[in-house]
């Protein structure tokens, strides 16, 4: 014998519930890692921009903030997804380009004499 239904069991509620949360969490997921991506991305280039201008100029640039605004070394606009900005550390032998401690502490080293990432 059936029953007329009225609405949802607990179950049914229950299960619908945790499919929207294991969606949700997901996609943070997802968007985080996208984010560490373009940071990344955007660290390499900046490396890349600089050993460009050092072929051209001989040296480094000696004002980093001012080199982030040169659109002549950057094909698009520097864009930190975390909206904020990017830092660099010379020791003397290699160059870290950083994105700011809210961006997770993404870096990428490379020394002066070779591009490339050190650990």
């Amino acid at each position: 014998m059936e029953k007329d239904r009225l609405g949802f069991t607990l179950i049914e509620i229950v299960i619908v519930v945790a499919i929207i949360s294991a969606s949700f969490m997901i996609a943070t997921v997802v968007v985080r890692g996208n984010k560490k991506n373009a940071v990344l991305m955007e660290c390499t280039q900046i490396a890349e921009a600089m050993n460009e201008y050092r072929v051209n100029n001989g040296s480094y640039p000696a004002n980093f903030q001012s080199f982030l605004q040169d659109s002549n070394y950057f094909k698009d606009k520097l864009t930190n997804p975390y909206e904020n900005g990017f830092g660099m550390i010379d020791n003397g032998t290699t160059i870290t380009i950083y994105a700011d401690p809210q961006s997770n502490n993404i870096s990428y080293t490379f020394t002066k004499s070779q591009m490339g990432v050190t650990h």
